[in-house]
């Protein structure tokens, strides 16, 4: 098995998607020397593709590309990078959207992931407001392959503050 895809979602904005794709990118790339590729799909706020596709002397800090993973042209390229960049892990910086880019393109990702023998890692980040939750749930309805992992974002108070999610 190949190195992992994490995509860093959670539908909704505002909830620190940004901070933990951020976080995520150093840790592989500076703490762990990893190879990374930075998929940026925020076209509106490209907050992760600015720190870390920028161009500093002409060159790029990774390799990566901004792409529109609402429409099935951005997914095809989206694969594309994933089979010319085998040894890198690939991060995704999720844009906040209602799921229908990935509705449209989702048996495509999974059959494709299978073929080249990648697995999903899905980092959800979530707030405290009950549609971070139900935009989870129709996720995983979406996406039945691979690992899901949500994340509290403590920012928006302690933990007792998500014991709706406790149910």
């Amino acid at each position: 098995m190949n190195h992992p895809i994490y995509m860093v979602s959670g539908s909704k904005g505002g909830t620190g998607k940004s901070m933990v794709s951020l976080a995520l990118v150093d840790y592989l790339s500076e703490k762990l020397q990893k190879k990374v590729f930075l998929v940026e799909s925020d076209t509106s706020n490209p907050d992760v593709g600015r720190v870390f596709l920028k161009q500093v002397d002409g060159v790029q800090r990774l390799p990566g590309a901004a792409l529109d993973l609402d429409k099935g042209e951005g997914w095809m390229q989206f694969i594309d990078s994933v089979e010319q960049y085998p040894d890198h892990f690939f991060v995704v910086n999720c844009a906040a959207r209602d799921g229908s880019g990935i509705a449209q393109s989702v048996k495509l990702l999974e059959q494709s992931l299978r073929g080249l023998e990648r697995k999903l890692t899905t980092l959800w980040v979530i707030n405290t407001q009950r549609d971070s939750l139900e935009l989870c749930k129709r996720y995983m309805e979406l996406v039945p392959f691979g690992t899901l992992h949500i994340i509290r974002n403590k920012f928006f108070g302690d933990i007792d503050k998500f014991e709706l999610y406790e149910v």
